[in-house]
């Protein structure tokens, strides 16, 4: 059985600009992170785990962008020699932070794609703005040389908009990494469910589109989730699961 933490998710923050409906934070993500761990003890943290054996480590939040120590802790993954991956809503992309990234480069970047219009973001995130800046964002990843994954959850609100974002995906080389799979708050909350696309709608997306989604043609006695397998969280508090 596998029982080493080979890949390890660090949710450095649950503060997020947006306010996603299906997002599986509980409560308001609009929190001062009073409570968050702090640079040292997340480097504390990473030092163990490189004496554990972890291979991989990937940085999310919350939007990890909002945390400014961002540099320093993708510096001191570096320096333990970790492979890295990031996950981002794509809001922080600035020439900036891109900039940035180049310094300490990840392995991959997975950025979140909630739609292909101003109007399916303000029903997705509640802030249609945002759209132009987030694709100009991930198109500068591409132009910086960045392996790019593009996460696209198919909800109520944005099924419609597969077809665009996947030929965006085409026309920029982009992984597309499409799922239905909408999950329950951390806390039990069931306010996301009410968003996933079901019955006919959810059959005729999958009888035109199934065999791209994220998880299709998982090997039989293939686990789920790897958690306390080879896999675990560290959430923004500290805690492990």
């Amino acid at each position: 059985e596998l029982r080493q933490p080979f890949r390890v998710t660090l949710e450095l923050t649950r503060r997020c600009r947006f306010r996603c409906v299906h997002c599986f934070l509980a409560g308001s993500p609009a929190v001062s992170g009073d409570r968050e761990l702090t640079t040292a003890e997340w480097c504390l943290i990473m030092e163990e785990l490189s004496g554990l054996g972890t291979l991989m480590l990937t940085f999310t939040g919350g939007d990890l962008f909002l945390r400014e120590d961002l540099p320093e802790l993708l510096r001191e993954a570096r320096r333990l020699r970790f492979v890295t991956r990031i996950f981002t809503n794509g809001e922080g992309l600035t020439p900036a932070v891109v900039e940035m990234l180049r310094k300490f480069p990840p392995f991959s970047l997975d950025v979140s794609l909630y739609g292909a219009s101003r109007a399916s973001y303000r029903a997705v995130t509640g802030r249609g703005e945002v759209f132009p800046g987030v694709v100009r964002g991930i198109v500068r990843l591409r132009r910086a040389g960045f392996r790019t994954h593009i996460k696209f959850p198919v909800l109520r609100e944005n099924a419609g908009d597969y077809p665009r974002v996947r030929a965006f995906c085409r026309r920029h080389g982009h992984t597309l990494l499409a799922t239905t799979r909408i999950t329950e708050q951390e806390d039990g909350g069931q306010e996301p469910c009410a968003h996933k696309i079901e019955g006919e709608a959810l059959q005729g997306f999958l009888g035109e589109f199934g065999s791209v989604l994220k998880g299709a043609g998982r090997p039989p006695g293939d686990p789920v989730c790897y958690a306390g397998l080879s896999h675990f969280i560290v959430s923004p508090e500290g805690e492990m699961w």
